[in-house]
């Protein structure tokens, strides 16, 4: 996988930038701190292509502050094929995240994304052969983990390397294996159980047998007594329906005497309130004249009432005019009020007339001279922009110079790191060496012919363009010394203007004042006018309406008298139906006292029936009928007794059946069950410490050991190797203990890691680091041919981080592209191409230089 162009928005601190890699091999990544270097190169390539976060952090948070929507696209090379991923991420709403995964086909982009964000994930790591762990050990070093290995006691390195290597799946899968067998484990002893069980089950089966014969006898014979008891009840059940029909008709005949004495009872009692009726109809037909002579009286007060109505709605539309006309009075007072106090305020206005007109005709003068000075202070800041844009220019090509500079001083330093070796070589024939160069000499000599050239370079770094621009600067800011702008003079002008514009604007308005004073004069009479003429009409009102009082005055009384007539109207219209009442009443009397006879006729009628009818003793027959159905339920009783004991018979013996079954079936099954825990048990084993974990850590040891050795030399130039040694003898007793030191070789001899110096264990934790990143996408089937080396530098001094940009400069061979994050300035030179974070007023830019 080789990464050929990275797009970022929105993503951490960066607002937009696209960085386009394809023609950079290697470089150093620069800028200053919190620009978005390391998000870059390590926290965007990992959320792009696996979702993961810095730290675990949510998502939401790599959103740039202040944004909604975020995105990061890699194009890259695998396999000959250019791929592209894109994965953005929302913040409205629930937030929402997309992740789409394409490839270049004949200069269109195609996509291969899944269904869903998962399956997409699933894609991209089965197209690189790694997840994102692997990936990240092997493209990236990140910030203060180049030793992360080595720093370890030897004792703890196995299990480190074991980590790297992921080999904790076999603790999972041994954990698996060990579930399984004991739940097999576990099955074969509840088999074994249930099997004797089942045993003690079927040892009852013959007995149960011989009851079901012995109950099947006995539901024959109550079946027998069951039918004979059914015939003599139903014959005790006849005679009793028979007795009950005659103490039926007995009782009917005698509620039938009830019910006409009853109605007997009911129809004197009506004859009673019939004749009491009658007694109040004629009551009220004897007081018809009082009646006839009451309803007169009534149309006399009516007539009298209806002539003074008019007079009482004539005094009811005077109170209505008189509250209209005092609202009136009123308006017209507000309305008078109102001018007056308008008509003093305009008076005063005007009164300052002469002030106003004076400041009117200053005003035009004032701001002319205003206008004059802000002309003057825009030639300013145009002057001054375009000073500070010189300045800027100078700044940048002063900047590109110490750059030059320091990258020709860091070549400078590194020739002189080789050409000190030839001081060194006091086994070596340096003359005949610089004829036919050693391995080890061959890049100190170069050096040394370089140093020269690079010290004349150096001093003649020069650019006259910089003084040219300083001129210009220096005449601009002339021009700005003599430019006749006086701030103070403009705050006194604008203070003139703001006393003065007020008084302008009430000039102007002294002609349409004077004539609103002349209408709100007139305004104010009118109203003063208008509330005399509504008084008088007060006046008016009132007088009319003490007359109306006067003559309104017997009015209540005879109002009083009307209500107390109007119910004799009521009972004058009641003597028509009175009289039809009256005729009425005396023939239902009449028809009531034959009805009395007829029922006392009847009621002897079936007196005698009732002696005719025989009484038999219901009690003695519905005894017997009782004993029947008493034996009868006891045998119906005895017999589903019988029926639910078979029934129970027949079911435990189908529940024999079901136990033989699951006998064979438990039989059958123990032994593919036996084979399986013993598989289980072999896994176990297999998976443990000791089995497939020790094998892959042996055999990837010497494998990790020959990948350091080859980029070791390649640092040293053959000076170091390495080998590792697993087991270590005990001092206090027999036997070896477990470990992993690292031993190094050099003119010396070999000795253990931790006896090199600063520089050399450098070198040394590189190798391995490198190593192991080169062993883990060999391991995956998907070699990573990038490396990204964060901040590897910041924490050594001089001499050692020459020694590592040497090593990093010696290794990047072995990767296609190689990114050393730094914002050391020294080091900066040391890279053929730079890839600079600049912080501006959009946000961060991003350079390749």
């Amino acid at each position: 996988m080789i990464p050929t162009k990275l797009e970022i928005t929105n993503f951490g601190p960066i607002g937009e930038a696209s960085i386009d890699l394809d023609a950079v091999n290697l470089a150093a990544v620069v800028g200053h701190n919190g620009t978005g270097k390391s998000t870059a190169f390590t926290i965007a390539p990992i959320w792009c292509l696996f979702g993961g976060t810095k730290n675990g952090c949510s998502p939401d948070n790599l959103v740039r502050m202040g944004e909604n929507d975020a995105a990061v696209s890699l194009e890259f090379e695998h396999h000959g094929e250019q791929y592209k991923v894109i994965r953005t991420r929302s913040t409205n709403g629930r937030g929402k995240t997309s992740l789409e995964l394409q490839k270049q086909n004949s200069g269109d982009w195609e996509s291969l994304s899944g269904t869903t964000i998962r399956e997409t994930e699933e894609k991209i790591r089965n197209l690189l052969g790694l997840d994102e762990e692997t990936f990240t050990s092997s493209s990236m070093i990140l910030q203060g983990k180049s030793n992360e290995f080595t720093a370890k006691a030897p004792g703890q390195r196995k299990q480190t390397l074991s980590q790297i290597l992921g080999l904790e799946i076999y603790e999972k899968l041994q954990e698996v294996a060990k579930k399984h067998g004991n739940e097999l484990d576990a099955r074969l002893q509840a088999s074994k159980e249930r099997l004797s069980a089942i045993e003690d089950v079927l040892a009852g089966k013959h007995g149960v047998q011989i009851t079901l014969e012995s109950t099947e006898t006995q539901i024959q014979s109550s079946s027998v007594a069951v039918s004979e008891l059914e015939e003599s009840l139903t014959e005790a059940e006849t005679s009793l329906i028979r007795a009950q029909e005659a103490q039926g008709r007995i009782k009917g005949l005698n509620d039938r005497i009830a019910d006409l004495s009853s109605r007997i009872q009911k129809n004197e009692e009506s004859k009673k309130a019939l004749s009491a009726n009658l007694d109040r109809l004629e009551c009220t037909l004897a007081q018809e004249p009082e009646i006839l002579q009451r309803v007169e009286e009534l149309a006399s007060v009516e007539k009298t009432i209806r002539d003074l109505e008019p007079l009482e709605a004539r005094r009811g539309a005077l109170r209505d005019d008189y509250v209209k006309i005092d609202q009136e009075i009123k308006a017209n007072k507000n309305i008078s009020l109102e001018a007056k106090s308008r008509l003093t305020k305009i008076r005063e206005d005007l009164a300052m007339g002469d002030i106003a007109i004076e400041a009117a005709k200053k005003l035009p003068g004032l701001k002319m001279e205003l206008e004059t000075q802000e002309a003057l202070h825009e030639d300013i800041y145009t002057l001054t922009r375009k000073e500070e844009e010189l300045v800027q220019e100078i700044n940048k090509k002063t900047h590109r110079l110490d750059q030059a500079r320091a990258r020709i001083e860091a070549d400078i330093r590194a020739c002189e790191v080789q050409t000190s070796k030839l001081a060194d070589a006091r086994c070596v024939d340096l003359e005949a060496a610089r004829i036919s160069p050693c391995a080890f000499l061959k890049g100190a000599m170069e050096a040394a012919q370089q140093l020269p050239d690079l010290k004349a370079q150096l001093e003649a770094l020069i650019d006259p363009e910089i003084s040219v621009l300083q001129q210009e600067a220096a005449q601009i800011q002339t021009k700005i010394d003599h430019i006749p702008y006086d701030s103070e003079k403009v705050a006194s002008l604008k203070m003139q203007i703001a006393a003065f514009e007020p008084l302008a604007t009430k000039a102007a308005e002294l002609s349409s004042k004077e004539e609103m004073a002349t209408l709100l004069e007139t305004q104010t009479k009118r109203a003063e006018i208008k509330i005399e003429e509504l008084e008088k009409q007060l006046e008016n009102i009132e007088k009319e309406g003490r007359e109306l009082a006067l003559r309104l005055e017997d009015l209540p009384t005879l109002q009083a008298r009307l209500e107390s007539l109007r119910p004799w109207v009521e009972r004058k219209e009641q003597l028509p139906a009175a009289k039809e009442r009256l005729i009425w009443v005396s023939q239902q009397i009449e028809v009531v006292a034959g009805e009395i006879s007829q029922m006392m006729l009847d009621a002897d009628a079936v007196r005698a029936e009732l002696k005719g009818i025989q009484i038999t003793d219901v009690r003695e027959i519905e005894l017997e009928a009782m004993r029947s159905r008493r034996e009868l339920k006891d045998a119906r009783l005895r017999l589903q007794e019988l029926h639910s004991t078979r029934g129970a018979l027949i079911a435990r013996l189908e529940e024999f059946k079901r136990v033989e079954a699951e006998q064979e079936s438990l039989l059958a099954e123990r032994a593919p069950l036996a084979s399986d825990l013993t598989l289980y048990q072999q896994l176990v084993k297999a998976f443990s410490k000791d089995g497939i974990p020790a094998l892959i850590i042996e055999n990837a040891i010497p494998e990790l050991e020959r990948i350091s050795n080859e980029i070791l030399g390649e640092m040293s130039q053959g000076k170091h190797s390495l080998r590792f040694e697993t087991q270590r003898e005990l001092k206090s007793r027999a036997g070896v203990a477990e470990t992993l030191d690292i031993i190094v070789s050099d003119w010396a001899g070999p000795r253990p890691y931790e006896t090199f110096s600063g520089g050399e264990q450098l070198r040394i934790d590189f190798a391995i680091r490198f190593a192991l990143a080169e062993l883990l996408s060999r391991r995956a089937g998907s070699k990573i041919e990038w490396l990204v080396v964060d901040e590897g530098l910041g924490s050594q001094d001089r001499e050692h981080r020459d020694l590592v940009l040497e090593a990093i400069k010696n290794v990047a061979n072995r990767f296609k592209k190689v990114f050393v994050i730094t914002h050391i300035e020294e080091a900066q030179g040391a890279f053929p191409s730079q890839i600079r974070f600049e912080r501006s007023d959009t946000g961060v830019e991003v350079e390749v230089v």
